[in-house]
């Protein structure tokens, strides 16, 4: 009897597939300039994470110009509760700092990564005051 709840959840869980966030093609991603800080090249590059609690994504950062201007990919999977489906978009922004602040969305988002010292990002999604976090590794 005590397992009867996880065997409930099992079931209904079975039926329900959440695809990823798709995966942007490596060969998008150039390799920042020599006149590009450090600081800022070091954004370049796919950085996976998870919007708290469950929201697969990814952005590439797929160009740093020398004033921190980025342009990019950002992607996103299935929401676990079917208010959307998977799906990306272009993305520009600007890296201030440690700071990298996308161009808001289109639905009015804005979101945030902030560079860790360890080297990953500490992300934040903001729309309408609603904001999920995350943590974005580079792979």
């Amino acid at each position: 009897m005590k397992h009867l709840p996880i065997l409930f959840a099992a079931i209904l869980l079975s039926g329900c597939v959440l695809r990823p966030a798709p995966v942007v093609d490596a060969s998008a991603i150039s390799r920042p300039a020599a006149n590009v800080p450090a600081r800022q090249a070091a954004f370049s590059g796919i950085w996976y994470g998870t919007w708290l609690p469950a929201l697969d994504s990814n952005i590439a950062i797929e160009t740093v110009a020398a004033d921190g201007r980025i342009s990019g990919t950002y992607a996103w999977g299935d929401h676990p509760e079917g208010r959307f489906v998977r799906g990306s978009a272009p993305v520009t922004g600007r890296i201030e700092g440690n700071r990298l602040t996308l161009a808001p969305f289109e639905n009015g988002a804005v979101v945030s990564y902030v560079m860790r010292a360890d080297g990953a990002l500490d992300g934040e999604f903001n729309i309408n005051g609603n904001i999920s976090r995350g943590e974005f590794r580079k792979r």
